[in-house]
């Protein structure tokens, strides 16, 4: 006897994952809106399949959203997990491994992430809470972390949003740009490491001006017996 329609097999958990996985290939080699109909036939299965996983469009990219997220926190995580504590050491270092996680893996997560959660209304929930959050998570912790020297009572939300927002919208303008260009057989291959000057230039006031506002002076860190 088969199993009834609609229901659910064992491995309909990892299937799903690695449905949306395959999706987001499928999805990073079109230029253009692909339908549904298009995602299934670019990764090779019917279309009663992506409906009975994700229902419809909406909700196959929903679940996309989610992986991307936590694909995206789990970079951050071990980034920051091997940053100096002193924020004067840690915010140029994180920036630098954002940048050469931009400008490499991570480019299309945030095309991907961005492109369609903010094209579809029903899907701006999922971007924030599903795919941005977990991000914004990390940097709590690593606000939390450092807490002693930020200034007092600190809305640790507020802050990541403040610091980490603004960094991923210049650093993806940054790496779509180096992406586009298309450099001449003499010169050398792209170097995210030595690109992005303009965007660089935009990174470093943001940070000194999110310091200002939630570093405290050295002048007025506490003492250390």
């Amino acid at each position: 006897m088969g199993r009834p329609a609609g229901s659910r097999n064992v491995n309909y958990d990892s299937r799903r994952a690695g449905l949306a996985s395959s999706i987001f290939s499928a999805i990073q080699a079109r230029t253009g809106r692909a339908s549904l109909r298009d995602l299934a036939v670019a990764s090779g299965v019917s279309v009663s399949t992506l409906r009975h996983y994700f229902g419809d469009r909406n909700g196959l990219l929903d679940a996309l959203l989610e992986v991307l997220g936590e694909e995206l926190a789990d970079t951050l995580e071990q980034v920051i997990s091997e940053l100096p504590v002193p924020f004067s050491e840690a915010l140029p270092a994180l920036m630098a491994e954002l940048e050469l996680a931009v400008a490499g893996p991570l480019r299309d997560h945030l095309r991907v992430a961005l492109v369609e959660g903010l094209a579809t209304s029903a899907l701006h929930r999922v971007l924030l809470y599903g795919t941005l959050a977990p991000s914004l998570l990390a940097i709590e912790d690593m606000l939390e972390a450092r807490r002693d020297q930020l200034v007092p009572n600190p809305n640790l939300r507020v802050a990541a949003v403040a610091l980490v927002t603004p960094l991923f919208f210049c650093l993806l303008d940054g790496a779509q740009a180096a992406a586009q260009t298309t450099p001449e057989p003499d010169e050398p291959p792209y170097d995210p490491a030595t690109s992005f000057k303009v965007t660089r230039c935009a990174v470093q006031a943001h940070i000194a001006s999110w310091q200002r506002a939630w570093v405290r002076p050295p002048e007025a860190s506490p003492s250390q017996n």
